[in-house]
């Protein structure tokens, strides 16, 4: 499906490309001429349970810059995340490092304007105040695995699942380009020690690098997530 990105002043529906058998009145004529080709928006489908995504944004807890930081992959993998999950129907509630509710729902405009002026934030640790409701899938940069305890406490009967960037990659990205990269499900030295704590702790644990982008890496976390997640059922 497409609609996850726009240009300034747009306002796209959440449509996909035609398939044979589609309703004609589900053809979305303007996305059609924009794609140029047959595209449909999408059924409106009854919400399932919640799901809430914390994304990490703590300037001290990520590496690089501008587009090319490691707060700015974080952000495009809770768009992917985001996306897929409303469409499939899911609740989303998109969270702070301190617990505060950036955006909650099902509209994705909305969220993705949020995610847009995102900004690093002086919090010093985690701090989510969560409770453990539905889902939870957390978007985390650099953090010591004393940090976690709030997280798992407050998060101690849910299920959760987590990424973990690597961010002394995104330190030497020139070097980045030219060595290999350790697989998302098998976290890089760096990581371990948070990874081996979540996973202990029954989180489910990928790592994410600049050498993979956001939708790579989500891609393989689909593969890992319970069916509940996958297909919104």
């Amino acid at each position: 499906s497409t609609g996850l990105r726009r240009g300034p002043g747009e306002r796209d529906a959440m449509v996909r490309v035609y398939q044979p058998g589609d309703p004609l009145r589900t053809v979305h004529w303007r996305s059609t001429a924009r794609h140029d080709e047959l595209m449909v928006r999408l059924e409106e489908r009854p919400w399932h349970g919640g799901v809430t995504v914390l994304l990490d944004r703590r300037a001290q807890a990520h590496r690089g810059l501008g587009a090319q930081s490691s707060l700015e992959w974080a952000i495009e993998l809770a768009a992917s995340v985001c996306h897929h999950l409303i469409v499939r129907g899911r609740r989303v509630t998109l969270v702070g490092e301190d617990g505060v509710v950036l955006a909650t729902g099902r509209d994705q405009d909305a969220l993705l304007d949020t995610l847009a002026l995102l900004r690093p934030t002086t919090q010093p640790g985690l701090l989510p105040g969560l409770h453990d409701e539905g889902e939870l899938i957390a978007v985390l940069g650099a953090v010591e695995p004393v940090e976690l305890d709030p997280l798992m406490r407050n998060w101690s009967g849910g299920h959760a699942h987590a990424v973990l960037l690597d961010v002394a990659a995104w330190t030497h990205r020139g070097a980045e380009a030219t060595r290999a990269t350790a697989p998302a499900d098998r976290p890089a030295p760096g990581i371990k020690a948070p990874a081996q704590v979540l996973t202990e702790a029954g989180w489910t644990v990928l790592a994410g690098t600049p050498s993979q982008g956001p939708d790579e890496v989500w891609d393989e976390f689909c593969r890992r997530l319970p069916l509940r997640l996958r297909t919104g059922r």
